[in-house]
Parts: C-alpha cells; sequence; structure tokens
C-alpha cells in the first residue's frame, strides 16, 4: 500500500554504485495514477538524450529507443504503476538471459503486476519493531530516550501499525518534543474512536497522517502546505514559485516574507509533509498530497479546491463545478477552451500555466471572480487578455507572457507581483507598444515583485525609473530587469532576486542603468560591443552584486582591470559567482593588484570558450590571501590555456619546498574543493614553478586535457582528496615523483563516464546545473 516504503527501495537501487557497476545505463521513471505509455516513453527518451521532435510519431520515438537500448544492458525502474503499460509500444527490447537486462515496477496492486508477466512479485511488508523504533527514534531525535516519554512514545508508534510513512510524519510533527502532556494528548488523538473504528487501512492511514497536519502551528501554515497539492502528483515544486503564490493569497506578507516563507518550508520538510527535491524545490508523497486534496475535498473540512492538474485534459471543468471553489488548478494540460463566465466569487487562486494549446480566453471569464488574487497564465499561447480582466480589483499576482499584455491593466490597484515572460522575437514589440506597456507598468503602485520585465532600450528603462512609484519609493524589493535584445529563453538563466540583464545595448553608463545596477544582486551581460573591463562599468555601483555572468563580449579583454582603482577601494566584495563565457578576446581574468577584501566572497569560478586566454592566476598579480573562499573552480574549451596557477617571479626558490615540509607549502586556494578543467589541449601545468598545498581539495574532474602529464598534488598535499575523474589512457600516461604518490591516489582514480559521474554523488550535483546552463547538456 501507499507510504509502505516502495519507492524508497527503488531509490536504494537508482543510487547504488553496484548496480552501476553491473548495468551500463540505469533508466528512472515515475510513472503515477495519470501516467501513460507516452509520458513513458518520453522520460525514457529524455534519459537515452534522444531529441523530441514536436511533430515526431509515437512509433518513430519507439523504434529509436529500441534501437538504442538492444545495444546496451539496462536496468528499467518504473515507480508507482496503476495500470498496465506496454512496454513494446514505447519501444523496450524483451528481456532476456542473454541481453541481461532488467525491468523493476512498483505498485500498489498485484494485478498490475500480473498484466505485466512479472517473474517474481515481492511483497513490501511493513516495519518490524525493532526497524520502526530505530526509525522513529532517527525523526523525533534523543528526547524519546527520556524515561517519561519513552512508554508513549512506544505506544504513538504501534499506533502507526509498523507502515514507515505514518512513523516519519508522526514522528516529524513530535520532533524534539519534551512535553510529556503534548505525548499524552498526540496518544489521545491516535486512539480516538474516528481512527480506530475504521476497519480500512488506507483509510486509518490517512488519519494518522491527518494527525500532523493538525498539529501545524496555525491556519497560515496550514494552507500552505495545501497549496502543494495544487501541482501536479509526484511533480517537484519550485520553492520561490511556491512562496510568491503565497504571498500572493496573502499568507505571508511584509518585508520579511520571502524568508518567512523559506522557514516555512523548511518547518513542512521537518514535519515530512515536504519532501527535499533536487533544484531548490520539493515534492509531496502522493499519499500526503492525497490527504491533502481529502481535506480540500467537498466533503473535506478544508476550504475547496478543484485540480486536475497534469492530467492531460482539453476540455475545462464544467461552469458548474467552478462554483464555491477556492483554489483551481489546471495546470500542464492541453486545454484548447476555457467556459464561457463561470460564477466563482470565492476563488482567490487559479492556475493556467503550461497549457500550450491554449490560445484565447472568452471575453466574459473574469466577470465573476472579484475576488481572484492569484491567476498564472504564464506558458500558453493566450494572444491577448480580455477587457474583463478589469475587474479584479484584488488581484495581487499576475504571471503573463509578454504577448498576452495588449490591455491596460492600471485598474488592477492591488497588484504586487507581475511576471512576464521575455520574447524579443515577438514582432509586435514596436516602439509603440514598448512605451505603452512600460507606462501600464509605471501605473501599478503597489508593486513589490517584477519579474522578467522586458525593456527593448535604455529609453523605456528611464520612462519606468522615472515614472514608477513604486520604483521611486523602493517598494519594489525583488526584480528581474532585461534591457536591449536577448535570447527567447534568455530570462530563464537571469538568476538572483534582483536581477539586471544587459544585452547588445550601446550604452551602459545611462542614469537608468546605473540606478537599477545599484540595486542588484546579479548581473548579465551578453553581446555587449563596448565593454572591455567589466569595473567600466562602474565599481561603485555593483557592491551588492553575488551573481556576475559575462557571455558573448566581443570587446572584452580583460574581466577586471584593477591598476585604475583607487588604493583602499574594495571591489565585488559581496559577489559569490563569476561566469565568463563565450569572450573570444579575453586575453586575462584580471589585470594589476587587487585590492585588499575584493572578490572575498566568491566560492565558484567558470570560465568557458575563452580561446585567448592563457594563463589563469599568474603568481606575480597575487598574494596568499586573495580568493579565500572560492570552492569550485571550472575550466572549459578554453584553447589556449596553458597553465591554471603559474609563478612569474625570477625567484621562486621562497616557494619551492619538499613534501615533507608541508606545512611550510603555501595554499594559493585554500577552501577550494572541485576542480573541473575540461578540452584544455594546450593545458600543461595545473601549477608551474610553485608547490602549493590544497587543504579542502575533495575532486578533480579531468577530460580531454592531453598535455597535463603531472597532478600538483599528493595525500600530504591534498588530505581530503578521494575522488579522480579523467581518461584511462590519461591516467595510464601520467608521470610520478615515485610510485608511492601514485598508489596512494590510484583508489581514487576513476574512468569518467557521465552516466556513473552523476550517480550516487551529492557532491558533484552542482556541475550537471552548470552544464545544462552552458548549453553542454540538454535533459
Amino acid at each position: 500500500m501507499g507510504g509502505v516504503g516502495k519507492t524508497t527501495v527503488m531509490k536504494s537501487l537508482n543510487n547504488s554504485a553496484e548496480i552501476t557497476q553491473l548495468f551500463e545505463i540505469v533508466i528512472w521513471v515515475t510513472v503515477s495514477k495519470d501516467g501513460s505509455f507516452l509520458n513513458v516513453q518520453n522520460e525514457i527518451a529524455k534519459r537515452l538524450s534522444l531529441n523530441l521532435g514536436s511533430d515526431e510519431s509515437n512509433d518513430n520515438m519507439a523504434t529509436r529507443i529500441y534501437q538504442k537500448l538492444e545495444r546496451q544492458k539496462f536496468i528499467l525502474l518504473l515507480d508507482d504503476m496503476w495500470e498496465k503499460i506496454e512496454l513494446d509500444n514505447v519501444g523496450i527490447p524483451h528481456i532476456n538471459l542473454e541481453n541481461g537486462s532488467k525491468i523493476v515496477l512498483t505498485t500498489r496492486r498485484l494485478q498490475v503486476c500480473k498484466s505485466m508477466d512479472t517473474d517474481v512479485e515481492i511483497r513490501v511488508d511493513i516495519l518490524s519493531e525493532e526497524e520502526v523504533w530505530k526509525l522513529f527514534q532517527t525523526k523525533v531525535g534523543d528526547v524519546v530516550e527520556n524515561p517519561s516519554i519513552q512508554s508513549l512514545a512506544k505506544d504513538v508508534i504501534k499506533e502507526c501499525h509498523g507502515l514507515p510513512l505514518s512513523i516519519i510524519v508522526v514522528g516529524g510533527s513530535l520532533r524534539k518534543e519534551a512535553n510529556v502532556h503534548v505525548w499524552k494528548n498526540a496518544l489521545n488523538e491516535l486512539r480516538s474512536p474516528t481512527i480506530c473504528e475504521i476497519e480500512d487501512m488506507e483509510e486509518q492511514v490517512f488519519k494518522r497522517l491527518k494527525f500532523s497536519f493538525d498539529r501545524l502551528k496555525n491556519d497560515n501554515t496550514k494552507n500552505c502546505f495545501l497549496y502543494g497539492a495544487l501541482y501536479p502528483e509526484d511533480r517537484e515544486i519550485p520553492i520561490d514559485k511556491l512562496i510568491e503564490y503565497w504571498r500572493g493569497e496573502g499568507f505571508i506578507n511584509g518585508a520579511g516574507a520571502y524568508d518567512k516563507g523559506h522557514a516555512i518550508v523548511k518547518h513542512l520538510i521537518d514535519a515530512s509533509l515536504f519532501e527535499s527535491a533536487e533544484t531548490d524545490s520539493v515534492k509531496m508523497h502522493d499519499v500526503i498530497r492525497d490527504l491533502a486534496l481529502r481535506i480540500t475535498s467537498p466533503t473535506g473540512e478544508g476550504c475547496r479546491f478543484l485540480v486536475r492538474a497534469g492530467v492531460r485534459i482539453s476540455e475545462p471543468p464544467r461552469e458548474k463545478e467552478w462554483e464555491n471553489v477556492e483554489r483551481i488548478s489546471l495546470m500542464h494540460n492541453g486545454l484548447k477552451s476555457l467556459p464561457q463566465s463561470p460564477y466563482c466569487l470565492k476563488l482567490l487562486t487559479l492556475l493556467l500555466q503550461q497549457n500550450r494549446t491554449l490560445t484565447k480566453i472568452p471575453a466574459s471569464f473574469f466577470d465573476h471572480m472579484a475576488n481572484l488574487r492569484v491567476l498564472d497564465l504564464s506558458h500558453t499561447s493566450i494572444e491577448s487578455l480580455p477587457e474583463s480582466i478589469c475587474n479584479l480589483l484584488s488581484l495581487r499576482l499576475l504571471h503573463v507572457s509578454c504577448h498576452e499584455l495588449r490591455v491596460r491593466i492600471s485598474r488592477l490597484s492591488l497588484l504586487e507581483d507581475l511576471r512576464i515572460k521575455v520574447d524579443p522575437y515577438d514582432g509586435r514589440w514596436d516602439e509603440s507598444f514598448a512605451n505603452c506597456m512600460t507606462e501600464e507598468i509605471c501605473s501599478l503602485r503597489e508593486l513589490t515583485h517584477l519579474g522578467f520585465c522586458y525593456f527593448p532600450n535604455v529609453e523605456c528603462l528611464e520612462q519606468f525609473v522615472q515614472g514608477s512609484l513604486s520604483w521611486k519609493e523602493k517598494h519594489i524589493k525583488t526584480f528581474q530587469i532585461v534591457v536591449g535584445f536577448c535570447d527567447p529563453d534568455f530570462w530563464l538563466y537571469t538568476k538572483g532576486g534582483r536581477a539586471l540583464a544587459l544585452g547588445g545595448i550601446v550604452t551602459t553608463h545611462a542614469n537608468a542603468i546605473v540606478e537599477v545596477l545599484s540595486r542588484a544582486d546579479a548581473l548579465k551581460l551578453i553581446g555587449h560591443g563596448g565593454v572591455r573591463d567589466l569595473l567600466e562599468i562602474g565599481v561603485e555601483n555593483m557592491n551588492e552584486l553575488k551573481t556576475c555572468e559575462i557571455e558573448r563580449c566581443q570587446e572584452m579583454v580583460t574581466a577586471m582591470d584593477w591598476n585604475w582603482l583607487q588604493e583602499e577601494t574594495t571591489a565585488l566584495p559581496n559577489l559569490e559567482l563569476l561566469r565568463l563565457h563565450c569572450l573570444p578576446n579575453l586575453q586575462s581574468l584580471w589585470e594589476g593588484l587587487m585590492p585588499p577584501g575584493t572578490l572575498s566572497s566568491l566560492t565558484k569560478l567558470i570560465l568557458y570558450g575563452c580561446p585567448n586566454l592563457r594563463k589563469l592566476f599568474p603568481w606575480r598579480r597575487i598574494n596568499f590571501e586573495e580568493l579565500p573562499n572560492l570552492q569550485e573552480l571550472l575550466v572549459w574549451k578554453c584553447d589556449e590555456l596553458e597553465e591554471i596557477i603559474v609563478n612569474e617571479e625570477e625567484k621562486v626558490d621562497q616557494l619551492q619546498h619538499d613534501d615533507d615540509d608541508d606545512d611550510a607549502l603555501p595554499s594559493l586556494l585554500p577552501k577550494l574543493r572541485f576542480l573541473h578543467l575540461k578540452s584544455l589541449p594546450q593545458l600543461g601545468s595545473i601549477c608551474k614553478g610553485v608547490s602549493l598545498a590544497f587543504p579542502a581539495l575533495e575532486l578533480i574532474y579531468v577530460d580531454s586535457c592531453p598535455n597535463i602529464k603531472r597532478l600538483p598534488v599528493g595525500i600530504k598535499k591534498a588530505p581530503n582528496l578521494r575522488t579522480i575523474y579523467g581518461e584511462s589512457k590519461w591516467w595510464k600516461a601520467l608521470e610520478w615523483e615515485n610510485d608511492a604518490i601514485k598508489q596512494q591516489l590510484q583508489p581514487f582514480f576513476h574512468f569518467s563516464d557521465l552516466d556513473f559521474f552523476f550517480v550516487n554523488s551529492q557532491s558533484r550535483c552542482f556541475l550537471l546545473e552548470e552544464m545544462c546552463s552552458d548549453g553542454l547538456l540538454r535533459f
């Protein structure tokens, strides 16, 4: 049944090093209730890196999957199946002893196993008493060892009937609770007749899980939890997006709303009602989501939800179903139409995003939604917004695509959050339309968040800065502003709560740009023809920057020139990430002596596609105290790069040490944990003319760097080194000072196969995001 641990077992298989050695590829697919063979086919195609053509037939895709898999020994993990799937239609080759491949599936229904012709069926049983106690201790903490609580704790777990999900959720709600009376009350609630008299096991589980919901500290936190059920089953929920919705609804308010939102997310994770997921998101276990939907059903005790998210519907619910509903989610579907004029005066949230086949909103659609606060129309094909949107006088959050703004929105006086998807290729972006849109944004006096707003030129930005009262009075706390031409998906990679992106514009010294930059914590320059040095923009305007990305700036010769700075000037003190991408004329990372305190917060440095860069860190220009917090260094596709760290001073004796005297070795990068070098054909040395210690180094990744003949580390120089990835022929050709160093490092070496590289290695997951954003990987 749900919550017994089937998915946990599958995750253990997926992350097992033994499994990755037995099979050439491991494929995970979460099927879910509303899954179909088409979803399974798409997920497998993505895992196999097969490009998904929009007009490609299912049969053709099945053939391509078959051709890819029939040559490999694979294991296919199908989690949470509810009905039979014809694997032949998906393109899965038949499993036999000769190919050695395997398929593992989980389901709540034995009949599904029979219909899939499984060879072995394993019932996942509840936990033993010893396992239950150990799991409960892990969730609740050492407080269960308190003599006055221990007996109560054992009675509580008896009420969970050995079901892991119940133990985790109930334990999470009592975590570190030292009050005996609270434990007694919890036991009484779990033993209440409304629970104990229910014979159906699944109903009992829901009642016990609801105990944790009831223990949430206030109605706002409960509403925040229930909001997660508006997302499709088994779908990751972006935390930032969730917090934006909460703020729009009014669950969290004020200047600290963002931080409060994160605190609520953590509380729900600690209570095991949310699960942590990758890429700053959370998930809801499908049983927990079912609980939330029961609470919000027409017969439940909470507010009413109408949820048809991610179920592949093309027609909307009937108008009658919209009545008396407070929150509606029809996201991630194939809707082609909407009802003409649904009567839903209680409606607070309407989520219609990711319906790309939706092209039109009826003229009177918003006539009876006077209390609507949150409206998401992003990633649809809607061509314009009807005039009836002006009836939404309570609207606080509006997410749209830029081509939908063909109507005056100035009557939306309470609007606080406006997010506009950028599409500079839209032919309607003429000067008249841009000025009109800017005027409408300026009229919104309550704006606190302006997301991904595209100003095609500096003049429009000047109009906004001078005309927006929200901007002048600093009501706008977060923004993502794009100025000048940029790629259609440029906004996807604009990171930061207060981000400014400048694409191909002529000047960076306009007053409006300087003003926005001074408030920004993220800056991206792309395709700029005039900037030769980042600091030209004005170092005094970049003290807030945490992220800086520079891409395709043809004239940039050095990233930062310190020579013209006044002595005592500290530059970029808060910068954490610096990414330099496709800079054809870049010759140096910086020039001159770096002022003290500069780049003191930098933790990640990424260089990609800089063909004229020859030396990264010349020793004569830096001292031992610079870059004190750099943890990740990634250098890829810099064709002429010869050295990473090189001593250019004439006298090097003071920097040369024997390995026996490691206490005296300088550490230029004392916190460097990850070093990634890829496609650097001229790179011959990581450290030339200098012997350095790397006390924090954990991982070295070297790929297509044939001229690196020596590694700059041994066990004494890098005591935390545990992983080295590279090509086997490169490893065999390495030169060593002595065999002892090679023998010490040999157990840490692995062949750099990406399928193995990313499996079961949390410390290396950060690289995945960078490879995707740099266009090196697509999923």
